[in-house]
């Protein structure tokens, strides 16, 4: 008995949630995805009609990832969102006007949100002690994507694109270049 609760207790911490998801259809299909830890959170939203390819992988294994990818024939509707608390304890204040108390923390964020036509769709998200976000879109319709990082150093980013395209966009926040 003892030992049973010993192996539950250790594969309880040694274990890590993993979720696959392969879907063919010449069909529609949705598919939301959400997850949340004390880093962050991402969310996720993609509708497809027509013929249509979808693979996601969402896990937890060294932070809270999502790798999703769509590509069809139809329409494909997309939105997807991640944000951090970053912790910046490394970086010195260069604001004399902001608190010091909140200046070991700061908030990030990624996303984009679009529908495209005869196209793929490539994204993936990590959060842990960063964010980290990708984005790669591939077909005719229209897209908005940014970022955003506030805190004692502040950026922002957003961008609109329209017509036939190929669009990557990389975000990365919370690590030392």
């Amino acid at each position: 008995m003892l030992i049973a609760v010993v192996c539950l207790l250790l594969t309880g911490t040694l274990c890590a949630d993993l979720i696959a998801t392969s879907i063919s259809t010449d069909g529609s299909v949705m598919l939301k995805t959400f997850g949340s830890d004390e880093n962050g959170s991402f969310t996720s939203l993609i509708l497809s009609d027509d013929e249509s390819q979808v693979t996601r992988t969402v896990g937890d294994d060294n932070g809270l990832h999502e790798d999703l990818t769509v590509s069809g024939s139809g329409q494909t509707i997309f939105s997807e969102y991640a944000d951090a608390l970053l912790s910046t304890s490394t970086i010195k204040g260069i604001c004399a006007f902001l608190d010091p108390s909140h200046e070991n923390e700061r908030d990030a964020a990624a996303y984009s949100s679009g529908i495209i036509q005869d196209g793929g769709y490539t994204s993936s998200r990590t959060i842990n002690q960063e964010l980290s976000a990708s984005t790669a879109v591939n077909g005719t319709g229209l897209i908005f994507l940014g970022s955003d990082s506030e805190g004692n150093r502040t950026f922002k980013t957003t961008g609109f694109v329209s017509g036939k395209m190929s669009v990557e966009d990389m975000t990365k926040y919370g690590v030392k270049i």
